[in-house]
Formats: C-alpha cells, sequence, structure tokens
C-alpha cells in the first residue's frame, strides 16, 4: 500500500462527513437568519417554540429532520429568499436526512455511496447558490 493508496482511502471514508457537516452548518445559518428576519418583520417568530429553535440552531441542537419541517413552512422558505422550488427542495433535503443517518450511524448502505454523495453534493451545491459563504 503506498502512501497515495492510503490517502484515496482517507479522502473516501471522510469526504462524506465533510460535505454532510457543511451542509447542515449552511442550513443552520440560513435558518437562523430566517427566523431573526421573521421576528423583525412580524415582531414574533413566527411560532412559539422558534425561540427555543433558534437557541438549538445556534448549539447544534435541531435534528436534520427539523431543517426539513422548518424549510417546509411558507414563512421561513420566504425569509431564506432562495429561489428555487420550496417543496422539491425539501423533498431533496429529506434524502439527505436519510442518506445522513445512513453514514452517521455507521449503517452500511444498500444504494451506492457515490450515488448517495452525490444526492449531497447537489443539495450542498444549491445551498453555496444562494448562500456563497458559509
Amino acid at each position: 500500500m503506498t502512501g497515495y493508496d492510503l490517502a484515496h482511502r482517507f479522502e473516501q471514508e471522510l469526504r462524506p462527513y465533510a460535505l454532510l457537516e457543511e451542509l447542515e452548518h449552511r442550513l443552520r445559518r440560513a435558518l437562523s437568519a430566517a427566523l431573526r428576519q421573521i421576528k423583525e418583520t412580524t415582531g414574533e417568530y413566527g411560532r412559539p417554540s422558534d425561540p427555543n429553535k433558534l437557541l438549538k440552531l445556534s448549539g447544534k441542537g435541531l435534528n436534520f429532520i427539523d431543517y426539513v419541517e422548518l424549510l417546509k413552512r411558507p414563512d421561513v422558505w420566504d425569509a431564506t429568499g432562495w429561489q428555487f422550488p420550496r417543496d422539491s427542495f425539501a423533498e431533496r433535503l429529506d434524502e439527505v436526512r436519510k442518506i445522513r443517518n445512513m453514514t452517521m450511524h455507521f449503517h452500511e448502505q444498500d444504494d451506492d455511496r457515490a450515488e448517495a454523495m452525490e444526492k449531497v453534493r447537489v443539495a450542498l451545491d444549491m445551498l453555496k447558490t444562494v448562500q456563497p459563504q458559509a
């Protein structure tokens, strides 16, 4: 085994975690900003649980399903200012959530790992177009 082989294997193993971490970081940042904008615009956070969600977002306390559920809300989606279809993006993120859960809990994936990571990469690329800085 060469150094190149080892580096290549290391990259294959860690890349999914890096992509998922960046995606979650961008989602947390966007959702925090969206909830703050709702508060500034309406004087309220939208729902009684939203201040708690904002605290959890800042401390990485929400689960991935919470991100999906927040983005399904029209008020939160509108506050993001994103110009792609809400429902299809929420569905894409729900697929990513399943991939994330399999990856983070070290389950063997039945699907092709490269195909799963491509789904994560596409979702991340979409976020990068609307949120260039992470």
